[in-house]
Order: structure tokens, then sequence, then C-alpha cells
């Protein structure tokens, strides 16, 4: 229902306007919804893999052998699937040498989330594996390959230790970092002599394990399927980017995925470019699982989404957490829906860093709605918002209630300036969202007949002031207040075009909200 009305307030929006697009949020429901959610392998480092067990959230009716594709270790023959409930088991046979192996289901009349995944076999020729020697210097696992490192790593990993993993030239490699009955496990990948590419189809992160992507290390993500992603952060898994890192799509649609309770990723500097959605961070099961992406430093930048579900930076669900303290969110297009970074329920720190020149329907920076009737919060408490785009309202920010007291932004710090919109060039208020102004600064936004105004008066470096441009946009029962109370907003030279309302609770005499 929120969906539904989400929509016909955004329709409505684009008839008052003149423009016509697609609203935020929608999807294609036709498929059974079904998650591959497991995949493991028997054998060991002294006997040969002869059987997977794949585990879905419910039983997929006719699924057969046919409908799973095994790539990544050659001449892999297949047997007979078999299945009790949502868990099938599939012999393997045929191969005579160890690996990463792909495992890939896919079945017409079923959207299978999840897949592909990836897990460790084993060939087993009758003398014990040589591991290549013991740990090198800051703890690098011996190998002359990530996929042969892997294989060490699996057999030795111990609880509370760290590792290191050296990639030596470009090669594709794909893991499930997961090590069964161990924790505390802290994974380094690093490129030696420069950058190296890494070319990878899936990539995840699992409980009690930290994956680090460090110096030289630029992971380029490809997948078949459009709507999915190559790296994975599940329950308690933890993602952390470094300086000198990069993730690049080939071919995937989103950079860093997570709906899992207790996942986190870090971003401490790096690149990511060139996906629809960079980061999507979903409480997505149920909407209740918490997951955090913390931004520190970096840059996300060059992204494209032009999907109906989802933006380019995505933070949906009420236990969905998005805390920047740093960095950069520029460069961004978000042309089917809303937000270069989107608040769907969920909650949205800024202290610091930057989101700049990015351009979306509504809110050309930030977009803030009720996802999944859960809220959606978004408080600033420093950096900046400057010089994005809305082709509709809400350059700078657009704050979008369905319910009243749901939908709330806060500005305690930082200034928004030279942003553009048909409406509100700085902020716009639709349908009983909140906007709460208790410091900062809005100014140098143009909207419609407004005059943009690219330099804040030389008088005036702090306070809570609105200067020319239609820097505030209010419609439909829209809130504006200073502090908890609905007045005393100042305004510089009473200028007519720093305000628009329609249908609001709020009066504005002489340029000033009463």
């Amino acid at each position: 229902m929120k969906k539904i009305l989400r929509q016909i307030g955004i329709i409505a929006l684009t008839a008052v306007i003149g423009f016509s697009f697609v609203a935020c949020g929608s999807g294609n429901e036709d498929d059974i919804e079904v998650i591959f959610s497991n995949i493991t392998a028997n054998g060991s480092g002294t006997q040969t893999t002869t059987q997977l067990t794949l585990t879905f959230s419910q039983a997929i009716t006719d699924l057969s052998a046919a409908d799973i594709t095994l790539t990544g270790v050659s001449n892999v023959t297949k047997g007979t699937l078999n299945n009790s409930g949502t868990t099938y088991t599939l012999p393997i046979s045929g191969f005579t040498s160890g690996g990463t192996l792909n495992v890939t289901v896919s079945k017409t009349g079923y959207n299978i989330s999840g897949s592909p995944k990836i897990v460790t076999i084993y060939y087993y020729s009758g003398s014990i594996i040589d591991s290549g020697g013991g740990l090198g210097p800051n703890n690098e696992v011996p190998g002359d390959t990530l996929s042969k490192q892997a294989v060490w790593l699996f057999m030795n990993a111990q609880s509370n230790k760290a590792y290191t993993l050296t990639a030596k030239s470009d090669e594709t490699f794909g893991c499930n970092f997961q090590f069964s009955g161990k924790s505390n496990i802290t994974v380094t990948l690093i490129g030696s002599g420069g950058e190296k590419i890494i070319t990878t189809n899936l990539l995840t992160v699992g409980d009690g394990v930290t994956l680090i992507l460090d110096r030289n290390i630029t992971l380029k993500e490809q997948y078949y399927n459009q709507n999915d992603s190559s790296l994975w952060i599940y329950k308690n898994g933890a993602l952390v980017m470094n300086e000198g890192a990069k993730i690049i799509s080939g071919g995937a649609s989103i950079g860093v995925y997570t709906a899992y309770e207790g996942a986190t990723f870090t971003m401490n500097g790096g690149e990511i470019s060139g996906f629809g959605s960079a980061v999507n961070i979903e409480s997505k099961f149920n909407y209740t699982s918490n997951s955090t992406f913390t931004m520190n430093g970096g840059t996300i930048s060059g992204n494209n989404f032009n999907d109906t579900w989802g933006s380019v930076i995505f933070i949906c669900g009420k236990n969905a957490i998005f805390n920047m303290n740093g960095g950069t969110i520029s460069g961004n297009t978000n042309t089917s829906g809303c937000g270069g970074v989107e608040v769907y329920g969920g909650t949205f720190t800024m202290n610091g860093g930057e989101i700049s020149g990015n351009t979306s329907k509504l809110g050309g920076g930030v977009h803030v709605s009720d996802g999944q009737n859960s809220g959606g919060t978004f408080t600033m408490n420093g950096g900046e918002i400057s010089g994005n785009t809305a082709t509709l309202g809400g350059g700078g920010v657009c704050v979008w209630g369905v319910q009243y007291n749901k939908v709330i932004f806060t500005m305690n710090g930082g200034e928004i300036y030279g942003n553009t919109a048909s409406y509100g060039g700085g902020v716009c208020v639709y349908n009983e969202g909140i906007f709460r102004i208790n410091n900062g600064i809005v100014y140098g936004s143009n909207a419609g007949n407004g005059k943009a105004n690219n330099a804040p008066p030389n008088n005036s470096s702090s306070g809570l002031t609105f200067y020319n441009g239609s820097s505030l946009y209010i419609q439909d029962k829209g809130i504006a207040q200073y502090g908890n109370s609905l007045s005393k907003i100042p305004v510089e030279d009473n200028s007519p075009y720093n305000y628009y309302y329609r249908e609001t609770t709020i009066n504005v005499v002489n340029g000033v909200l009463q």
C-alpha cells in the first residue's frame, strides 16, 4: 500500500510540474521469489568431493540437474539431483583437480536470488596435497595464484587469525569466504607490484570474517544477471575498503550488496564506479535485519542507475544504516527514480563529506521517503550537498512523507548550496514529510524563475538562513520547522522566490515562516 501511495503521489506531482516519469520503488512480481541461501561440498585435503548440497528458501517444482550450471573447475560431471524439502543434493564426479566451483541455478517461472554461489571442491590423488609451505611475511598465504592461496587458507585457517592473499598478476577469482566452525578471521587482499585486476563473478564474505580490499586491488565484477551483485556480505560479515582499492563493473549492476543481520561495509578510501547501484544496503528479509555502511573516505562516482527499484546508493528498511563521515559521492545519475542517495526507510547520518554533481528526478543529492512502512530519517550534522540537479523537486534534498512524523530531515549543520530543480532548488518537502533546521545554511539554489547565487553573502558564514533562489519548496501538508516549532526561519531580502507552498500548514509573511 505504501508503494502504491508513493506512486500516486509522484504521478500527482508530475501533473503539477508538467513532467512524466516512472515512480521509484516499483518492481516485477510475476515470478516466484526464491532465495538460494547456501551451498556446501563434502571432501577435504585427503578426500575427493563427491556431493554438493544446495539449500533454498522454498522447494522449486521440477528442479533438475539440467537447471544447475557448474563452472570454474574442468570436467565436472553432474549426477541426478535429489531433494528433501528445501535441501537438494547433487552428486559430482569426473574432475581431476580441485578448486573454486561456481554454481548457478536458473528455473523458468522463478526469480532465484543469491545465485550464483561458489564453493571449494577437493580432488585427492592418493598423496597429501602440498600446501606450498607456511605463511610468509605479514601472514602471506603461499601459492602463485589467488585460487591456490584460497585452497591453502580453507585447509589451514584458524580462528582469531589474520591472513594476506597476494595477487601477483591479473586473474579470474571467486571465493566464498566462510569458514565452518571458525570465527574472527581477517583476510586482506592486496596486489603485488602495481594494480592487479581481479575479475570475479562472485565474492562473498561470511559469518565472522572480515575481508579487507587493500592497495593495488581492482575488483572487476561480472555477473550474468543485470539485477544483482558479485560482491555480497552475509550475516555478521564485514567488508573494509582502503585507499588504493577499486571496485568497478564488468557487467554487474550492483557494486556492494548486503541484506543480512550484522553485515557491515566500511569505506576508508578507494573508488566505486561504473555500476547502476554502487552500494545497496537493505534490511531485505522482513526489513528488520541490521546492516550498516560507513563511509570515511574514498569516492563513489560515475554510476548510472536506470532500474525501477533502488538508487545509486540505496538504504532500504528500518534497520538499514548509512553513516557518512567523509569522502565524496559525485557525478552519478539516476535516470528512473529518486536521489543520488535514497533513504527508503532507514537512517542516514551525514557528519562530513560531500554529495555533489548528482542528477535524478526527485532529490538530486538525497531523497528520503517512507520505505516499507518503516519511516526514513536523514540527519545532517556537517558536510555539504552542492551542485546537484533534480528534473522535478528538491535539487539538494527531497523529503517525501506518507504519514506524519515518519519521514524527517533534520539539519544541525553543514551547507546545501548551488543545487537546481524545477521546484525547491535546495530542499523540497512533500506530503507530510518534515524538515527541521537547527543550524546550517541553504543558499545559492536555483529553481524555476529563482535567481541562482553561487556563493553566500560575505557576511553570512553560519546561521539558519535561506538565500535567493527558491531554496525551500513545501507542498501537500509538508512541514518546515525551526527546532521543534513552526516559526522563525529567517529569509534574506524577502525574495519572493525563497518559498513555494501549496496546501500546507505553513504561512509565509514577508518572506518569513510564521
